[in-house]
């Protein structure tokens, strides 16, 4: 097993840059990296930047873990949800929308670093009570996923349409 990734898309102060930063800084043996429109320039021995894509699957499979610190109340956590379906875990922040997207267990309750650096340190200590929880956190998922949403919609329209 290689050295764990650890991933941030697009890092911002208001989608908690401040603490993917302090996390790359407590936890050298991680490598951590990040996909943005620039280049951040953290000066970080252990952070790396990826560039922009707009091809999720490849940017997921840049990392073993995503994170989302985000610390404003998002109205949807696309990025969660986009990564767990991809098929890695996501730690997401208790702001807005993103909770819903994950179950309890990658859900950090605090915007402390010190309660993201539990969290991680949770996370590589209990792989299989991690594996555990991230399967069952791939079923709050499935009624994001776009085809199923659409064919969704299709039913519910062809009801509604051909009612006579």
């Amino acid at each position: 097993v290689g050295k764990l990734r650890v991933g941030m898309i697009n890092p911002k102060k208001i989608k908690g840059e401040d603490i993917f930063i302090g996390l790359a800084k407590e936890f050298k043996d991680i490598e951590f990296v990040y996909f943005s429109r620039e280049d951040r320039q953290y000066g970080v021995d252990n952070i790396t930047y990826k560039g922009w894509g707009s091809e999720p699957a490849k940017l997921f499979s840049s990392f073993d873990l995503l994170i989302a610190p985000s610390l404003w109340n998002e109205p949807f956590g696309r990025v969660a949800v986009e990564g767990i379906r991809s098929g890695i875990p996501v730690l997401v922040s208790n702001h807005g929308g993103i909770p819903e997207t994950v179950t309890d267990s990658f859900v950090v309750k605090g915007d402390t670093l010190n309660e993201w650096k539990e969290k991680l340190i949770w996370l590589r200590e209990n792989p299989q009570e991690v594996a555990e929880a991230w399967h069952l956190a791939k079923k709050p998922t499935e009624s994001f996923v776009s085809e199923r949403h659409n064919e969704n919609l299709k039913s519910y329209f062809a009801e509604y349409l051909y009612q006579k």
